[in-house]
């Protein structure tokens, strides 16, 4: 229902560790507007404000007061587990903007972007059982169940993470320097990595990983992606190792959840979305272990899970 010819939207975020996407949506599902800012994630920016989402959205509702009634803001935001309480932080939102406000972590709208083909899914409880395995600059992997989300890892780069953009450059880093201090004679990626880090000094490894942010280093991923798909065994090596890592965390979760062969497996992205080496690797061990699931790799945006769960909530409460 329009108030005051208003056009009735949804405020979607998909904040991420390297880039944060807020689409308006009508409800359809019809996109209206799209911004695009910076880092969101509380975990990279130790923001647990949401200042830069607070005031992208300002701008948004100043801007299209006029012509939209905004119905929810819901926000995906990656790292939100260092955040002791959201529910203080959707009041807060809810009051500034007059609005209901829903916060949850990015890989819950992942997951039903990949287990859900609209939002009546949720609604009549018929998302598909299935598993998501999120790999940007951070990780996480998240199994739905009979309506009912499960999430293993995603704990962040301190307390220690695998299947991620970061994770591949530190893992590589620590590969390198084991050869360092071996008196082994540096490999071909290890020269490259140094190169881009510009330095030629193992020892200065340092301040890259302690004064550089999880974003800046994680960047740095493409180049050992790229050398794998060239053929460098070393970054081959690497990347089957996050490989299975990650089919440790699904086994984990198979178990939680009970999920059953032939459910969807989904690989979502940045780490994901031109480089099939790990998910295919992942798919040929789960084999392995007589697990075999219906692949899916990268091929809905995940905004469209906060789209989802934006609708049914509008459509929940009338």
């Amino acid at each position: 229902m329009k108030s005051n010819n208003k056009i009735p939207v949804l405020v979607c975020i998909d904040a991420g560790g390297t880039k944060t996407r807020i689409n308006i949506y009508d409800l359809d599902g019809v996109i209206l507007n799209t911004s695009l800012i910076g880092v969101g994630s509380p975990a990279i920016t130790k923001d647990l404000e949401f200042l830069s989402i607070d005031k992208a959205l300002k701008e948004i509702f100043k801007k299209f007061d006029e012509l939209y009634e905004f119905k929810n803001i819901t926000m995906g935001i990656s790292g939100l587990g260092v955040h002791p309480d959201v529910v203080p932080l959707e009041r807060k939102f809810k009051e500034k903007f007059n609005c209901p406000v829903y916060i949850v972590n990015d890989a819950i709208i992942a997951l039903y972007a990949v287990t859900c083909q609209s939002y009546s899914d949720i609604i009549n409880h018929k998302e598909k059982e299935g598993i998501l395995v999120l790999g940007g600059t951070g990780s996480a992997i998240c199994g739905m169940k009979n309506s009912k989300t499960q999430l293993i890892g995603g704990w962040g780069h301190i307390i220690g993470e695998y299947g991620s953009a970061y994770s591949l450059v530190h893992h590589a880093c620590q590969r390198l320097i084991m050869r360092f201090e071996h008196s082994m004679a540096l490999l071909e990626l290890d020269k490259k990595l140094l190169s881009a880090f510009e330095i030629n000094d193992p020892f200065k490894l340092k301040s890259i990983f302690y004064l550089r942010t999880k974003g800046e280093i994680a960047s740095f991923a493409s180049i050992i992606s790229t050398a794998a798909l060239n053929g460098d065994e070393e970054a081959l090596t690497i990347m089957k190792n996050e490989a299975s890592l990650i089919v440790d965390g699904i086994i984990r979760l198979v178990n939680k959840q009970n999920i059953e062969n032939g459910s969807i497996l989904g690989f979502k992205g940045g780490l994901f979305k031109n480089n099939k080496i790990i998910p295919e690797n992942v798919d040929k061990m789960l084999k392995e272990k007589n697990l075999s699931f219906n692949l899916l790799i990268d091929e809905q945006d995940p905004i469209i899970g906060a789209y989802y769960l934006s609708k049914t909530k509008v459509l929940m409460e009338g």
